[in-house]
């Protein structure tokens, strides 16, 4: 009887120890960021050389970066110290990505939205350079188009689900300029 117990024990430490292997998926099931990846949309090349996306609030500082590669870069240059990783895509992931930036035109965009008065709200830089042309639109505050809000919703949750793997590779996200949150009004 003891022996039967010893081996029941063991089979399901077996059992439950068995390592399974763990699927990433990039989150393109919200309804509107499937009505930006077109069915019938041909494959096309990434359409940047590179696109860095920076997001800042009062307590850090991320950026990722994305180019013609499946490799993903991303740095946390707030709070100290400064931290470089990066993350491999699946070829399936990659294709999904690239019709997620081949689906918004970038072009009818301005450069700043902005919400006056704020203080302390989430900051988003997006910087897109193709060539010798270079594209910076800024974001504070949650006054911006809702076709960029989907965007943004859609690469914080890249970001959040890939396993990113550290780096001491030195690594070139361009000009960030100074990303912080504006003042605070003055008093009335």
């Amino acid at each position: 009887m003891k022996k039967q117990i010893i081996l029941l024990n063991f089979i399901f430490i077996l059992i439950s120890c068995s390592k399974k292997q763990e699927t990433r998926s990039l989150p393109f099931d919200d309804q509107e960021v499937k009505s930006l990846l077109s069915n019938n949309q041909e494959v096309k090349p990434f359409p940047f050389d590179n696109f860095v996306f920076t997001s800042a609030d009062s307590l850090q500082i991320n950026s990722i970066k994305f180019a013609k590669s499946d490799t993903i870069y991303a740095h946390k240059s707030d709070p100290y110290p400064i931290e470089n990783a990066y993350a491999i895509l699946k070829s399936e992931e990659r294709e999904k990505l690239i019709k997620l930036f081949n689906g918004i035109d970038f072009t009818k965009f301005g450069s700043i939205y902005t919400e006056e008065h704020l203080y302390g709200r989430q900051a988003y830089v997006l910087g897109i350079s193709t060539g010798d042309k270079r594209k910076r639109i800024s974001l504070y505050g949650n006054k911006f188009p809702k076709e960029l809000k989907i965007f943004i919703g859609s690469l914080e949750q890249i970001n959040a689900k890939l396993k990113f793997l550290p780096t001491k590779k030195v690594l070139d996200f361009g000009d960030l300029g100074h990303l912080s949150a504006p003042p605070p009004p003055p008093p009335m």
